[in-house]
């Protein structure tokens, strides 16, 4: 518990605390504890450094604060308002007096400075504008004013991840201005940067707390920082609080004893250094089994090389008499490319959003989307066209229908791994605005994940376009149907002809797909 608490004035009115925290605990579902009851106070114009090593439950403090993690008991009270006790709306209001700095700056990298730090005050506008992307005005021009009080006005309107680190994580501090905050969180706001730009970052938010009067708390790694800038120390170890006072009262004795922890056993070095050659092991052994399995033989390869040496004899030279008949088809085949690429992104964005684990309602929603990705890629797009030809007869449109069911289980596939794989840095930083779902993946996951998601749908595009000629074969339409045609009554120079015509398509539309992904970039 506290060891050393700072002297008070004899007489003097202290003001109420504008952060309060009584005996916060966090346990894990696998019975870690990292709270152990922990007590804190921090005044208006106070700066608070909390030291620790790795582990010991500093940050978990931080962001159970703002409920980025959920507590497991205690109190939270930020001008007197219960923030543990909250959830929607509520919880939403209750974060905009509470800005949050994190390690990294956890901005939308491909947005420039001036709208990241007008995304700080996403929580007050709640307009269809904000909910479709857009910022107000008057947030863009009150950013002007943030970014000039830490220094980066001239950087408005530069892209944020053209920055350097210490240049970021000031317009995240500009960002977390512009909540208006009377509290300021930050967690460890300086671990990535040189020593020169970590001091630089101290000293402003010294600043802040000085001139601005606000309530900041600072998790930290390096103990000479926290003595040259905080007003109080906080060591943590293990969960809990194990000393607390003003900087001339902090020992290195106090503080070396932070850092002391148990090395790793023999056992678990031993599993991790043994751990990738059995994976190679394995690997090898499966994929003996299915040289096995498939019956493969040399002899019947070479046989099969032969075969179609004579075929391509007899498909030379290609019929070129025959293109005025392929010109209507190639266009077909690319409209049922287009139409089931279009139609799977539009229904797999949604069920993508649904199967990632970071963003999905609940694990029952998170099932059910997850299943209906899985069916729709389970069954082959050439399954798929039969049923359809079955249902709608011959024809482009039943291909069309096969490759846009069977695109949402690839595509939402893919869509929900890259949610899954991405920064989740923003999407926190603006639901601690006290934004709402939807102006947060408009403003942070939409702009992170355009060029990547893009990247992937044009590459399903190509797909499309290749499997259009296949679905061809079971009255799908397009080139396909014309090789089929083609092949039956041995017209193997029309076939050549139809293969590059076909090899042309995807060329064109892989140098597009190229070209759009670059401007994207």
């Amino acid at each position: 518990m506290p060891a050393m608490l700072s002297e008070m004035v004899p007489g003097a009115v202290e003001a109420a605390p504008r952060l309060v925290v009584r005996r916060l605990a966090k346990r894990y579902p696998n019975g870690r504890v990292a709270l152990k009851g922990v007590d804190l106070t921090v005044h208006d114009g106070e700066l608070v450094v909390i030291l620790g090593s790795n582990g010991c439950g500093k940050s978990t403090l931080l962001r159970s604060i703002v409920r980025l993690i959920e507590p497991t008991g205690g109190e939270v009270l930020i001008d007197g308002c219960d923030v543990a006790s909250l959830s929607g709306e509520g919880l939403r209001q209750a974060r905009i007096p509470c800005g949050m700095i994190f390690q990294h700056a956890n901005l939308v990298r491909r947005r420039n400075v001036l709208a990241n730090v007008a995304t700080g005050a996403l929580g007050q506008h709640r307009t269809v504008g904000t909910a479709v992307g857009l910022l107000p005005r008057t947030e863009l021009d009150a950013a002007r004013g943030f970014l000039s009080e830490v220094g980066l006005v001239e950087f408005g309107h530069q892209r944020a991840g053209t920055l350097s680190g210490g240049q970021q994580q000031r317009v995240a501090i500009a960002r977390a201005l512009a909540q208006r905050p009377r509290v300021l969180l930050a967690d460890e706001p300086v671990a990535s940067l040189d020593p020169e730009s970590a001091r630089e970052i101290m000293a402003l938010l010294r600043r802040l707390a000085t001139e601005d009067g606000l309530a900041v708390v600072t998790v930290l790694h390096q103990p000479d920082l926290a003595l040259a800038f905080a007003d109080r120390i906080i060591g943590m170890k293990d969960g809990e609080i194990v000393f607390e006072g003003s900087p001339d009262c902090i020992s290195a004795a106090m503080i070396d004893q932070l850092y002391s922890r148990p090395t790793p056993s023999a056992l678990h070095r031993a599993a991790r250094h043994y751990l990738l050659p059995l994976i190679l092991l394995i690997g090898i052994g499966l994929f003996g089994q299915s040289l096995w399995a498939i019956d493969a033989r040399l002899s019947e390869l070479i046989t099969g090389i032969r075969g179609m040496a004579d075929i391509l004899t007899r498909a030379s030279p290609p019929d070129v008499t025959s293109i005025p008949n392929l010109v209507w088809p190639a266009i077909e085949t690319l409209d049922i490319a287009l139409f089931g690429t279009v139609c799977g992104v539009i229904m797999a964005v949604p069920f993508a959003l649904l199967a990632a684990r970071n963003v999905t309602p609940s694990p029952v929603v998170y099932a059910a989307a997850r299943s209906v990705i899985s069916l729709t890629r389970a069954v082959p797009d050439l399954v798929w066209a039969l049923l359809f030809v079955t249902a709608v007869g011959l024809g482009p449109f039943p291909g069309a229908l096969a490759l846009s069911v069977h695109s949402i289980g690839m595509l939402g596939r893919l869509f929900a791994e890259r949610i899954e794989d991405m920064d989740m840095g923003p999407v926190e930083a603006l639901t601690l605005t006290g934004a709402g779902r939807v102006r947060v993946f408009t403003h942070a996951v939409v702009p992170s994940l355009l060029p990547s998601l893009s990247g992937i749908a044009l590459y399903r595009f190509d797909e499309n376009l290749r499997s259009s000629l296949v679905l061809g074969f079971v009255g799908g339409g397009g080139l396909g149907f014309q090789m089929l045609t083609a092949m039956n009554l041995f017209q193997y120079r029309t076939v050549s002809m139809l293969l590059i015509v076909t090899f042309l398509l995807v060329i064109g539309a892989e140098q597009i797909s190229a070209a759009l992904r670059r401007l994207m970039a």
